[in-house]
């Protein structure tokens, strides 16, 4: 005869450690997956920057004429219903139509323009050779946090660059500050 063996399910003290290894892995797991999600946002609104502008510029050399770009403009400049404050693209002379509009909020991304004295700007040209009316850096922070913001360079000549996260112009030194 044979004997059927009685199958066993997990002892509640196995479901308990299983319980708490889960809780172990997930109370370190979700801080790191949230700052790698905001990580991701910040430098997609780099990236978004960095396209602006080159727009700003390519709209500047294909239609032969000066383009400006206004930096600072709150929500109720923006003449929409905007949900944060705006930077704009701007064709002078043609009653200052806007081309494009870069909306952001700051409690997500803080964007600061500055010109190479670290005085802040509000405004830049484009001409149509490409060339910019000064150069400018750009800084696109989280919470004011230099060592996880984005620096972008205008160069004289017109040319754009997005720096490594949390470095500056050389790339070897860290972002002192995000304005």
């Amino acid at each position: 005869m044979h004997h059927l063996r009685r199958t066993r399910g997990f002892t509640i003290v196995e479901l308990m450690i299983t319980l708490a290894l889960i809780a172990i892995v997930a109370t370190i797991a979700v801080p790191n997956f949230t700052q790698f999600i905001r990580n991701n946002q910040l430098q997609a609104k780099a990236e978004e920057v960095k396209s602006f502008l080159l727009l700003a510029r390519n709209e500047a050399v294909s239609n032969r004429a000066r383009v400006k770009l206004e930096f600072k403009v709150d929500k109720n400049e923006c003449n929409d219903d905007s949900t944060g404050d705006c930077w704009r693209i701007i064709r002078p002379g043609q009653a200052n139509a806007v081309i494009r509009k870069l909306e952001y909020n700051k409690n997500q991304a803080a964007l600061a323009a500055v010109d190479t004295s670290m005085a802040t700007i509000t405004e830049l040209f484009y001409y149509p050779s490409g060339v910019s009316s000064a150069a400018a850096r750009l800084t696109i922070c989280n919470n004011n946090s230099p060592e996880t913001g984005y620096l972008i360079t205008i160069a004289a000549n017109g040319s754009i660059r997005l720096h490594l996260r949390g470095k500056d112009e050389d790339n070897t030194t860290a972002l002192a500050n995000c304005e």
